[in-house]
Protein backbone atom coordinates (compact mmCIF):
# COMPACT_ATOMS: atom_id res chain seq x y z
CA UNK A 1 0.00 0.00 0.00
CA UNK A 2 1.40 2.86 -1.04
CA UNK A 3 1.84 6.42 1.30
CA UNK A 4 -1.26 8.14 -0.41
CA UNK A 5 -3.39 4.57 -0.32
CA UNK A 6 -2.53 4.94 3.30
CA UNK A 7 -3.73 8.48 4.08
CA UNK A 8 -6.81 7.74 1.95
CA UNK A 9 -8.00 4.81 4.09
CA UNK A 10 -7.08 6.47 7.13
CA UNK A 11 -9.56 9.44 5.89
CA UNK A 12 -12.53 7.98 4.54
CA UNK A 13 -12.69 4.55 6.97
CA UNK A 14 -14.84 6.30 9.52
CA UNK A 15 -17.03 7.68 7.42
CA UNK A 16 -17.87 4.55 5.65
CA UNK A 17 -17.49 2.18 8.49
CA UNK A 18 -19.58 3.73 11.31
CA UNK A 19 -22.95 4.74 9.02
CA UNK A 20 -22.44 0.85 7.84
CA UNK A 21 -22.24 -0.86 10.78
CA UNK A 22 -25.43 1.39 11.98
CA UNK A 23 -27.48 0.33 9.22
CA UNK A 24 -26.32 -3.11 9.51
CA UNK A 25 -27.28 -3.23 13.08
CA UNK A 26 -31.19 -1.14 11.98
CA UNK A 27 -32.08 -3.68 9.28
CA UNK A 28 -31.42 -6.91 11.42
CA UNK A 29 -33.30 -5.29 14.38
CA UNK A 30 -36.10 -4.69 11.90
CA UNK A 31 -35.99 -8.14 10.44
CA UNK A 32 -36.41 -9.37 14.21
CA UNK A 33 -39.29 -7.56 14.82
CA UNK A 34 -41.12 -8.00 12.21
CA UNK A 35 -40.20 -12.09 12.79
CA UNK A 36 -41.20 -12.05 15.94
CA UNK A 37 -44.26 -10.06 15.39
CA UNK A 38 -45.40 -12.60 12.76
CA UNK A 39 -44.71 -15.12 15.22
CA UNK A 40 -46.53 -13.25 18.21
CA UNK A 41 -49.85 -13.27 15.55
CA UNK A 42 -49.67 -16.74 15.03
CA UNK A 43 -49.27 -17.43 18.52
CA UNK A 44 -52.21 -15.14 19.80
CA UNK A 45 -54.49 -16.73 16.80
CA UNK A 46 -53.87 -20.22 18.67
CA UNK A 47 -54.38 -19.29 21.43
CA UNK A 48 -58.21 -17.56 20.94
CA UNK A 49 -58.90 -20.81 20.08
CA UNK A 50 -57.61 -23.16 22.58
CA UNK A 51 -59.42 -20.63 24.83
CA UNK A 52 -62.85 -21.16 23.44
CA UNK A 53 -62.33 -24.58 22.50
CA UNK A 54 -61.79 -24.93 26.64
CA UNK A 55 -64.62 -22.79 27.08
CA UNK A 56 -67.28 -24.60 24.82
CA UNK A 57 -66.34 -28.29 27.10
CA UNK A 58 -66.87 -26.21 30.26
CA UNK A 59 -70.50 -24.82 28.82
CA UNK A 60 -71.34 -28.14 27.70
CA UNK A 61 -70.54 -29.65 30.47
CA UNK A 62 -72.53 -26.71 32.85
CA UNK A 63 -75.35 -27.58 30.03
CA UNK A 64 -75.48 -31.25 31.23
CA UNK A 65 -75.01 -30.31 34.90
CA UNK A 66 -77.92 -28.11 34.66
CA UNK A 67 -80.21 -30.77 32.91
CA UNK A 68 -79.38 -33.27 35.47
CA UNK A 69 -80.40 -30.85 38.45
CA UNK A 70 -83.98 -29.78 36.81
CA UNK A 71 -84.41 -33.85 36.45
CA UNK A 72 -83.31 -34.59 40.18
CA UNK A 73 -85.47 -31.81 41.20
CA UNK A 74 -88.40 -33.73 39.77
CA UNK A 75 -87.49 -36.90 40.41
CA UNK A 76 -87.19 -37.72 37.16
CA UNK A 77 -84.96 -38.64 33.92
CA UNK A 78 -84.39 -35.70 31.31
CA UNK A 79 -87.24 -35.02 29.63
CA UNK A 80 -86.89 -33.85 26.13
CA UNK A 81 -89.69 -31.10 27.42
CA UNK A 82 -87.12 -30.34 29.61
CA UNK A 83 -84.66 -30.35 27.39
CA UNK A 84 -86.26 -27.82 25.18
CA UNK A 85 -87.70 -25.24 27.26
CA UNK A 86 -84.35 -24.51 28.68
CA UNK A 87 -82.16 -24.11 25.97
CA UNK A 88 -84.41 -22.74 23.91
CA UNK A 89 -84.03 -20.00 26.85
CA UNK A 90 -80.40 -19.88 26.94
CA UNK A 91 -80.09 -19.98 22.62
CA UNK A 92 -81.93 -16.52 22.69
CA UNK A 93 -79.31 -14.83 24.88
CA UNK A 94 -76.37 -15.93 23.18
CA UNK A 95 -74.78 -16.08 20.26
CA UNK A 96 -73.02 -19.57 20.89
CA UNK A 97 -75.93 -21.34 20.80
CA UNK A 98 -76.37 -25.09 21.75
CA UNK A 99 -78.04 -27.71 19.15
CA UNK A 100 -79.42 -30.73 20.11
CA UNK A 101 -79.57 -34.21 17.74
CA UNK A 102 -80.98 -36.93 18.71
CA UNK A 103 -78.90 -40.19 17.96
CA UNK A 104 -81.03 -41.29 14.38
CA UNK A 105 -79.73 -37.33 13.06
CA UNK A 106 -83.37 -35.75 13.89
CA UNK A 107 -82.27 -32.24 14.88
CA UNK A 108 -84.75 -31.27 18.39
CA UNK A 109 -83.05 -27.84 19.50
CA UNK A 110 -81.38 -25.68 16.92
CA UNK A 111 -80.94 -21.67 18.02
CA UNK A 112 -79.65 -20.32 14.45
CA UNK A 113 -81.42 -22.92 12.10
CA UNK A 114 -85.12 -23.32 13.53
CA UNK A 115 -86.53 -24.25 10.55
CA UNK A 116 -84.51 -27.60 10.93
CA UNK A 117 -85.96 -28.61 13.93
CA UNK A 118 -87.57 -31.92 13.65
CA UNK A 119 -86.30 -32.59 10.68
CA UNK A 120 -83.86 -35.71 10.40
CA UNK A 121 -80.46 -34.90 8.54
CA UNK A 122 -78.58 -38.20 8.61
CA UNK A 123 -79.59 -38.64 4.54
CA UNK A 124 -80.43 -34.95 3.59
CA UNK A 125 -80.13 -33.81 0.34
CA UNK A 126 -77.59 -31.00 1.60
CA UNK A 127 -74.52 -32.21 1.51
CA UNK A 128 -72.93 -30.25 4.42
CA UNK A 129 -75.74 -31.13 6.38
CA UNK A 130 -75.39 -34.45 6.01
CA UNK A 131 -71.70 -34.66 6.15
CA UNK A 132 -72.38 -32.47 9.59
CA UNK A 133 -75.00 -34.76 10.74
CA UNK A 134 -73.03 -38.01 10.53
CA UNK A 135 -70.17 -36.50 12.38
CA UNK A 136 -72.21 -35.58 15.91
CA UNK A 137 -74.54 -38.61 15.70
CA UNK A 138 -71.32 -40.89 15.47
CA UNK A 139 -70.51 -42.61 19.14
CA UNK A 140 -66.67 -42.27 18.76
CA UNK A 141 -66.92 -38.69 18.79
CA UNK A 142 -68.70 -37.82 21.87
CA UNK A 143 -67.42 -35.81 24.12
CA UNK A 144 -64.30 -34.32 22.27
CA UNK A 145 -64.25 -31.81 19.02
CA UNK A 146 -65.16 -32.17 15.77
CA UNK A 147 -64.72 -29.90 12.93
CA UNK A 148 -67.48 -29.47 9.69
CA UNK A 149 -68.79 -26.66 7.22
CA UNK A 150 -71.94 -25.11 8.13
CA UNK A 151 -73.79 -21.81 7.85
CA UNK A 152 -72.27 -18.85 9.58
CA UNK A 153 -75.26 -16.57 11.58
CA UNK A 154 -73.85 -13.56 10.68
CA UNK A 155 -72.87 -14.11 7.06
CA UNK A 156 -74.67 -17.37 6.00
CA UNK A 157 -72.17 -18.25 4.39
CA UNK A 158 -70.59 -21.87 4.54
CA UNK A 159 -67.81 -21.52 6.99
CA UNK A 160 -65.46 -24.22 8.98
CA UNK A 161 -66.61 -24.53 12.59
CA UNK A 162 -65.19 -26.23 16.02
CA UNK A 163 -67.45 -28.13 17.66
CA UNK A 164 -67.73 -29.87 21.58
CA UNK A 165 -70.20 -32.37 21.45
CA UNK A 166 -71.48 -34.86 23.94
CA UNK A 167 -74.16 -37.52 24.90
CA UNK A 168 -76.59 -36.45 27.47
CA UNK A 169 -76.71 -39.27 30.10
CA UNK A 170 -79.70 -41.78 29.72
CA UNK A 171 -81.40 -40.67 27.09
CA UNK A 172 -80.48 -40.92 22.90
CA UNK A 173 -79.69 -37.03 22.48
CA UNK A 174 -76.67 -35.35 21.90
CA UNK A 175 -75.87 -31.61 22.80
CA UNK A 176 -73.08 -29.81 21.24
CA UNK A 177 -71.97 -25.99 20.83
CA UNK A 178 -69.37 -24.71 18.09
CA UNK A 179 -67.71 -21.40 17.16
CA UNK A 180 -66.14 -20.75 13.48
CA UNK A 181 -62.25 -20.09 13.78
CA UNK A 182 -62.70 -16.82 11.19
CA UNK A 183 -64.42 -14.81 13.70
CA UNK A 184 -61.29 -15.86 16.04
CA UNK A 185 -59.26 -14.93 12.84
CA UNK A 186 -60.78 -11.67 12.21
CA UNK A 187 -60.29 -10.42 16.29
CA UNK A 188 -56.67 -12.10 16.19
CA UNK A 189 -56.26 -10.03 12.62
CA UNK A 190 -57.64 -6.16 13.92
CA UNK A 191 -54.99 -6.99 16.99
CA UNK A 192 -52.04 -7.67 13.91
CA UNK A 193 -53.46 -4.47 11.91
CA UNK A 194 -52.89 -2.15 15.40
CA UNK A 195 -49.96 -3.62 16.19
CA UNK A 196 -48.92 -3.23 12.70
CA UNK A 197 -49.52 0.62 12.45
CA UNK A 198 -47.78 0.89 15.86
CA UNK A 199 -44.74 -0.91 14.43
CA UNK A 200 -45.13 1.23 11.26
CA UNK A 201 -44.58 4.29 13.71
CA UNK A 202 -42.07 3.05 15.74
CA UNK A 203 -40.46 2.24 12.06
CA UNK A 204 -40.24 5.44 10.78
CA UNK A 205 -38.85 6.59 14.68
CA UNK A 206 -36.37 4.65 14.30
CA UNK A 207 -35.35 5.25 10.72
CA UNK A 208 -35.31 9.21 11.87
CA UNK A 209 -32.96 8.31 14.67
CA UNK A 210 -30.90 5.91 12.41
CA UNK A 211 -30.73 9.12 10.44
CA UNK A 212 -29.82 11.52 12.77
CA UNK A 213 -27.37 9.04 14.12
CA UNK A 214 -25.51 8.52 10.92
CA UNK A 215 -24.94 12.24 10.34
CA UNK A 216 -23.33 12.34 13.56
CA UNK A 217 -21.40 9.32 13.00
CA UNK A 218 -20.29 10.83 9.78
CA UNK A 219 -19.98 14.17 11.78
CA UNK A 220 -17.85 12.41 14.35
CA UNK A 221 -15.88 9.98 11.75
CA UNK A 222 -14.84 12.68 9.69
CA UNK A 223 -13.77 14.46 12.98
CA UNK A 224 -11.87 11.41 14.13
CA UNK A 225 -10.36 11.00 10.49
CA UNK A 226 -9.14 14.40 9.95
CA UNK A 227 -7.31 13.80 13.58
CA UNK A 228 -5.68 10.50 12.43
CA UNK A 229 -4.42 11.73 9.40
CA UNK A 230 -3.34 14.70 10.97
CA UNK A 231 -1.53 12.92 13.65
CA UNK A 232 -0.26 10.57 10.60
CA UNK A 233 0.82 13.72 8.94
CA UNK A 234 3.01 14.82 12.35
CA UNK A 235 4.03 11.87 12.50
CA UNK A 236 5.20 11.04 8.80
CA UNK A 237 6.85 14.91 9.18
CA UNK A 238 8.56 13.60 12.25
CA UNK A 239 10.41 10.65 10.38
CA UNK A 240 11.27 12.63 7.73
CA UNK A 241 12.67 15.46 9.73
CA UNK A 242 14.73 12.32 11.74
CA UNK A 243 15.82 10.90 8.35
CA UNK A 244 16.94 14.24 7.10
CA UNK A 245 18.69 14.73 10.65
CA UNK A 246 20.16 11.25 10.51
CA UNK A 247 21.50 11.98 7.29
CA UNK A 248 22.87 14.44 8.04
CA UNK A 249 24.60 13.19 11.12
CA UNK A 250 25.81 10.60 8.58
CA UNK A 251 27.30 13.00 6.21
CA UNK A 252 29.26 14.47 9.23
CA UNK A 253 30.89 11.16 10.33
CA UNK A 254 31.80 10.38 6.75
CA UNK A 255 33.41 14.04 6.54
CA UNK A 256 34.97 13.29 9.74
CA UNK A 257 36.61 9.75 9.03
CA UNK A 258 37.52 11.29 5.40
CA UNK A 259 39.73 14.30 6.93
CA UNK A 260 41.01 11.91 9.83
CA UNK A 261 42.21 9.48 7.00
CA UNK A 262 43.58 12.56 5.28
CA UNK A 263 45.23 13.59 8.44
CA UNK A 264 46.57 9.89 8.91
CA UNK A 265 47.45 9.72 5.43
CA UNK A 266 49.62 13.28 5.35
CA UNK A 267 51.25 12.33 9.01
CA UNK A 268 52.50 9.33 7.36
Amino acid sequence: MTEKQLINTIKYAPIVVLPVIIIVIFILEAINFKKSFDENYNRVSQTLIEKEKKLLEKNSNIAIEILEYNASQNNQKIAENIIFDIFKNINQKTNDYFFIFNSDGKVIIHGYLKELEGKNLKDSDVKHYKDATNKIIDEKNYSNFIEYFWQHPKTNRLEKKISFIQNIPNTNLIIGSGFYPNDLTKIAQNQKDILEKEYKNRLNGAIALSSFMIIISMFLAKNISNRLVFTFENLHKSIDEKDEALEHLQNDLENRVLTRTQRIQNKF
